[in-house]
């Protein structure tokens, strides 16, 4: 089990980056820290803002944070949501199937979390429900 926030974060990040280069993407990687998106992939022209993210199903489910924490003083963590202006989507990489999602910023923008169903659910419920596998293109 790999414990360190920035190791998962190489991870999913390097698991992206061969899935867009793979898929006929070119990827560009920010210089520095200060940006809201991890990397930007290309394809005909069109440009999109990626913030990655690192997540492990819990009872069938991804639990996919959508802010970044910052702190502002030693004690004080400030906890800022993603928005369209920032970034273009999250690309959620599932750590046990090793597959890649792709939630577009119109769906999470200003939320503090998304959930996406990876398994059925035992009580056959279907609404209100978010199936990874519907977000498995980068549009």
């Amino acid at each position: 089990m790999i414990n360190s926030t920035n190791k998962k974060g190489e991870i999913a990040e390097s698991a992206l980056l061969a899935y867009l280069v793979k898929n006929g993407f070119n990827v560009l990687v920010p210089w520095g820290d200060k940006h809201r998106y991890d990397l930007v992939a290309e394809k005909d022209n069109v440009f999109k803002r990626i913030q990655v993210k690192y997540c492990t199903p819990r009872n069938g489910v991804l639990v996919v944070h959508c802010y970044s924490n910052t702190r502002s003083k030693v004690t004080d963590v400030i906890r800022m949501t993603y928005s369209e202006k920032e970034v273009d989507c999250i690309a959620v990489f599932d750590s046990l199937n090793e597959e890649i999602y792709f939630i577009n910023s119109n769906v999470f923008s200003g939320k503090p979390q998304i959930s996406l169903r990876v398994e059925d659910v035992k009580n056959n419920q279907s609404r209100f429900i978010r199936w990874a596998d519907d977000f498995k293109s980068l549009e």
